[in-house]
């Protein structure tokens, strides 16, 4: 034995008996080994720091003049001060929390390289808009779920309570998991059917879509046309759900559900806190490739005007006007690279802090200073240069604004904490290189002309700022619980007035969306997640500040803990505001690559925060500093303290973690069923829309295959709209292939024309020119079938039952109402209702006159006609 740990009891706890020698302690005696691994040294000490009222080490060798105990593998340092430890400093891997084992610190790497990986590649693949790519998304964090699952059984950390529980156990889910799946929670109950008493109170508005928006006819003809599926559906749409388009708000759980499993994965491997290095190292370097590579296409852009050189470009689509092509537009990636700045920020901060550390170690020889550092810190300034630079190259006025409000926040809050001179040289130095780089690249002039519309009048010629008031009209006719999650694209059309013609699939400004579709309860969930968001970023800007005031820092092993903290901060006092500030004007936050990277830094955040405040770092002192016989804090613990020791509530931090692990990996399976279902439908109609393109129709290959695809999935998921919709196109698309193979026999010089010939609307036309019930059989060409478009008209109509304010199966449905007899007793109210929900167009309304001509005439429906003139009016106004 080479030492001793006392534990010290106010009395034994089996015979409450007290210890003779002190008169009110018990002592507890452990016999400890300085072979003791330093690892099972601390965690035998701290079994005892939350229920000991004292405890003492006894070793045979003490350095009195450092008070050092010394351990075989030091690695931990154990000050004291008359035989209680004052201070302890361990690994950053163990700071705030047990060690992780070894195979736990492997595992912790590889699921934060996978999941970096993964946001990454969300990002190169089309910038993560398509419902197959967050299919792969939702399937990979399935599996790193289950894996995730494994780190559970690792020891809890956190702040001790008296009975020595732990409230920050790793066991237990951090708060912006909770919030996320409390959100979760919520858009799924906006799907749910509500009995009409109940719907006409808290959805009145949905309540009026789907009472007004479903014409009667469709529905007869729905009930009497002998289809199951058509039965059921007509039937259910009576029912009324708080969502107008519930396929939409099914597909838009992925999010909240992504961004749950992120943070919890993110947050149980951030215990080795070198992987946040990782995360951080994985971001920032495969943004600064694709902003390289965006800088290219931005510099063939501006320097070449023919068409055959902008398609050489190197990853933006070919026809497309700004770089950055793998995103849905430049306001995405400009807030993907926003927040890989702040990613790259974090980088430097930490390899500044490593140096100082480095050389404070190396004293006075300057020999042993790694240069590895200093490369570190010069590259990682590089990095920031291009990123800076792709955000000016991108164009967008979102971008540079969050660039901005980044900027000044990290400015206000770490120039205090630093060197000034250096400070302000290592800003000015990237400044001015990033503007030598885009005056050498030669687009200088346009970004500083494209900024400049943010100082004058044409900022108001923006069309979101008419849309975003007719947005607000929509939230207040969807209040109080809003139209649904992810049903912004059809629940605002039928309160177009001042929109443009345009179709806004997003408001490209959040607040506004989420208002309109989570009414009065999504923005304040949202709003108190960035609140927690910020008081833990606080948090590790008030312990870095007594630490420092400590001098802690120079010791290394605390060191490493306290530089990553004070990267993590860095880089959350930058991405924060520019987020915040990017989505105002921008929907980058609804696709995986910002929604994923944002999860990580919080992550990271609450994880320094959880360990900067834990047991080990957080107190100057014995954690159980009771000499002078002053009662410990948790004895003045609050009553909501109390209750959060109670056996139930520490029963439940027990198995919360796993339980919402497994609420979060079911929701993803869901997730990634139904985003199959929409991602064959979408990329089904895609190669269709690609293949008309391309090939003349009689060329196309036939649609057989892809139609009993479609047909057999479709009967296995008769409830998704999209799935429908493209078993009508599809069917409509054989036929017509069909029809072109006959024409092609009969006419082979006019081929050309074949495919104008055989279109819905031209068949249309003809059918009503020829007088007659049997008029539309007749306009058949022998390899054509008068029932499959029946099935197609029927396929429309599914589609419609499930998504009432679509407007494009309002026209796939105009154009197949004289298939049978009386199909064309909703064609009235249908081309009203499509006249209203689609954007306000000159050629959209005059298609809508000429549907009108044929049947049921022009001069029956004169709201169309007002509609027009007084679009005119407009333009002209406009004009002068």
């Amino acid at each position: 034995m080479d030492c001793v740990l006392s534990v010290a009891y106010p009395k034994d706890k089996t015979s409450g008996k007290r210890d003779p020698r002190t008169g009110n302690k018990f002592l507890t005696h452990y016999a400890i080994s300085t072979s003791t691994r330093v690892g099972e040294l601390c965690s035998l000490a701290l079994q005892h720091t939350t229920t000991a009222k004292q405890y003492y080490f006894t070793p045979s060798h003490i350095d009195r003049s450092v008070g050092l105990l010394s351990t075989a593998k030091p690695a931990t340092w154990l000050f004291y001060d008359g035989g209680r430890i004052i201070k302890v400093f361990t690994r950053a891997k163990a700071t705030g929390c047990m060690a992780m084992s070894a195979s736990n610190s492997a595992l912790a790497y590889v699921l934060t390289f996978v999941c970096s990986a993964v946001t990454v590649w969300s990002a190169w693949d089309r910038g993560g808009g398509d419902y197959s790519t967050q299919m792969i998304v939702a399937l990979c964090f399935c599996g790193v779920g289950l894996l995730a699952a494994l780190l559970l059984t690792g020891s809890r950390c956190g702040k001790p309570t008296r009975n020595g529980r732990s409230l920050g156990s790793n066991r237990q889910p951090p708060p912006l998991v909770v919030l996320a799946i409390a959100i979760w929670a919520g858009a799924m109950l906006q799907t749910l059917p509500l009995p009409h008493g109940i719907a006409a109170i808290v959805a009145p508005g949905s309540s009026e879509v789907y009472s007004n928006w479903f014409p009667e006819a469709l529905l007869r003809e729905s009930v009497d046309s002998g289809d199951a599926v058509g039965l059921v559906l007509a039937e259910s749409a009576t029912e009324v759900r708080v969502s107008v388009a519930a396929t939409y708000t099914r597909l838009a759980l992925l999010a909240p559900l992504a961004f749950a499993a992120m943070c919890w994965i993110c947050f149980l491997c951030f215990r080795r806190v070198h992987s946040i290095f990782l995360f951080l190292s994985v971001i920032a370097g495969s943004a600064t490739i694709f902003s390289f590579f965006g800088l290219i296409d931005t510099i063939r852009l501006v320097r070449d005007w023919q068409v055959e050189l902008r398609q050489m470009l190197a990853i933006s689509p070919v026809g497309a006007d700004d770089p950055f092509g793998p995103f849905v537009n430049n306001n995405n990636a400009s807030g993907f690279l926003c927040l890989a700045i702040g990613c790259t920020l974090g980088l430097f901060v930490l390899a500044e802090q490593f140096y100082v550390l480095k050389k404070q170690t190396a004293a006075d020889d300057r020999g042993a200073l790694s240069p590895g550092l200093t490369i570190a810190r010069l590259g990682s300034a590089a990095v920031m240069v291009t990123l800076v630079a792709g955000v000016f190259a991108s164009n967008s006025r979102g971008g540079f604004l969050g660039l901005l409000a980044g900027s000044i926040v990290v400015v206000a809050f770490l120039l205090p904490r630093v060197g000034k001179f250096k400070f302000a040289f290592v800003l000015g130095g990237v400044g001015f290189s990033v503007w030598l780089l885009i005056s050498a690249l030669g687009f200088d002039t346009r970004s500083r002309e494209r900024f400049e519309t943010l100082l004058d009048e044409r900022i108001m010629e923006d069309p979101r700022l008419n849309h975003w008031s007719d947005a607000l009209v929509a939230a207040s006719h969807y209040l109080p619980f809003g139209s649904g999650l992810g049903t912004y694209r059809y629940a605002c059309l039928p309160f177009q007035d001042q929109g443009v013609p345009l179709w806004f699939v997003n408001a490209d400004g959040m607040p506004i969306e989420w208002l309109v579709e989570g009414g009065v309860w999504l923005l304040p969930m949202l709003a108190l997640g960035v609140i927690v968001l910020v008081r833990h970023v606080r948090r590790i800007g008030s312990a870095l500040k007594r630490l420092d005031s400590e001098g802690a820092e120079q010791f290394s092993e605390a060191g490493v803990f306290i530089a990553y903290a004070k990267s993590v901060r860095a880089v959350a006092l930058f991405s924060i505001p520019a987020l915040l500030v990017t989505q105002c004007f921008d929907f980058g936050i609804t696709l995986m690559p910002l929604l994923l990277t944002f999860a990580g830094i919080s992550s990271a955040v609450l994880r320094i925060s959880a360990d900067i405040n834990g047991p080990v770092i957080n107190s100057t002192k014995s954690p159980l500093d009771d000499c002078d016989g002053s009662k410990h804090k948790a004895d003045r613990a609050s009553f909501f303290m109390k209750i959060g020791e109670t056996r139930c509530v520490a029963f439940w931090g027990q198995v919360s973690g796993p339980v919402v692990l497994a609420m979060v990996t079911v929701g993803l399976a869901m997730s990634a069923n139904e985003l199959h279902v929409a991602s064959v439908a979408q990329d089904e109609m895609s190669w269709l829309r690609r293949e008309r393109k391309q090939k003349l129709l009689v060329d196309v290959p036939g649609f057989s295959g892809h139609l009993a695809r479609l047909e057999e999935l479709a009967s296995a998921n008769p409830g998704k709209a999209l799935i429908w919709k493209a078993v009508g196109e599809f069917r409509i698309a054989e036929q017509q292939r069909l029809g072109a193979e006959r024409l092609f026999q009969l006419q082979p010089d006019s081929v050309d024309s074949h495919a104008s010939w055989l279109e819905m609307k031209t068949v249309r036309h003809a059918s009503y020119g020829a007088q007659g019930r049997g008029s539309f059989s007749a306009c058949l060409l022998p390899t054509q079938s008068a029932d499959e478009y029946r099935k197609a008209r029927q396929d429309f109509i599914n589609a419609l039952l499930l998504n009432p304010l679509d407007p494009a199966v309002r026209i796939s449905l105009l154009e197949l109402d004289m298939v049978a007899p009386n199909a064309n007793a909703a064609s009235p109210e249908l081309l009203l209702q499509a006249a209203r929900l689609r954007p306000r167009s000159d050629s959209f309304l005059d298609c809508l006159l000429w549907f009108a001509s044929d049947y049921p005439g022009a001069d029956s429906l004169p709201e169309l006609g007002t509609m027009r003139d007084a679009l005119s009016q407009e333009r002209l106004q406009e004009a002068r």
